[in-house]
């Protein structure tokens, strides 16, 4: 559970612990909060524990950043869970923390020298730069979108853009395909590409949030396990299906073949894409 943030004193500063660990999405969803902290308190000490101390150590608002296992007894986790889903995600972490969330983009600075290494290696393919990704982590299947349709539509957009993918290519490198394998494991490398490419496609992810901060266009196929809502941002088209199940959350098997999935269709994802592109 959370309790909102009331920083203790350490020295002549006020200080502050916040744990999130989970995924690489909810650690961007929190940093429009920690923005906040540091325009209400400017001296506030703010230590932040993650899974991806590297990426928080570059935020400029955080003073120190450690693993998500070296936190302390008097750590704050902001669980928003419990909270009723009715505005963005981003501005319910910041109600978990006590402060309110205006830009709801989140931040995920990106390195300059390896934003110019994806530049140079995308220089040769056509535009525009599609990063896909095609599931999620391990949380649950029910926000991944059915490979049937996946294949049916990459056939179709290659002959519109260049797809990007971290994943190993299989059969050999394809024309007009990029794989960046080695962004799976490093979210640095992660970032600069989807710095370096034009719009995202793909799951409500950490990928999607990163494209977020750095401002690209986005297709997001929603479905209806969670809320549109929650992670709406500006130049992001949602596809959404809502039956009457929705939203589910279900993280156990869909009793209905994730149904609202299904009937999101490769045309659908096509048109959209294309249509987000020349607008």
């Amino acid at each position: 559970m959370h309790r909102a943030a009331t920083p203790g004193p350490v020295g002549q500063r006020k200080a502050l612990k916040i744990s999130q660990p989970g995924g690489l999405g909810d650690l961007l969803l929190m940093t429009p909060a920690l923005r906040a902290l540091r325009r209400r308190w400017p001296d506030l000490h703010l230590t932040v524990y993650s899974r991806f101390p590297d990426l928080v150590r570059a935020l400029p608002y955080v003073d120190l950043a450690l693993f998500s296992d070296q936190h302390e007894p008097d750590t704050l986790y902001p669980d928003y869970m419990p909270c009723p889903k009715d505005r963005h995600l981003a501005r319910i972490v910041g109600q978990c923390l006590g402060v309110e969330v205006d830009e709801v983009r989140p931040d995920a600075p990106v390195d300059p020298a390896l934003r110019s290494e994806y530049a140079a290696r995308l220089a040769g393919f056509g535009r525009p730069r599609v990063f896909v990704q095609r599931r999620i982590g391990g949380f649950t299947d029910n926000k991944n979108w059915p490979e049937p349709h996946w294949q049916q539509l990459l056939s179709a957009l290659r002959a519109h853009v260049t797809l990007v993918e971290c994943q190993l290519p299989q059969g050999g490198a394809a024309p007009g395909h990029l794989n960046a394998p080695e962004c799976l494991t490093d979210v640095a490398r992660l970032a600069a590409l989807m710095d370096a490419c034009d719009l995202f496609l793909g799951p409500v992810s950490g990928p999607l949030h990163l494209a977020a901060a750095s401002q690209k266009p986005a297709v997001v196929i929603v479905g209806g396990f969670e809320e549109a809502l929650l992670t709406a941002y500006p130049r992001h088209t949602q596809l959404v299906n809502t039956p009457p199940c929705a939203p589910c959350w279900l993280l156990e098997p869909c009793p209905i073949d994730k149904r609202c999935l299904q009937q999101i269709t490769p045309d659908q994802v096509l048109s959209a894409v294309l249509a987000l592109w020349s607008a």
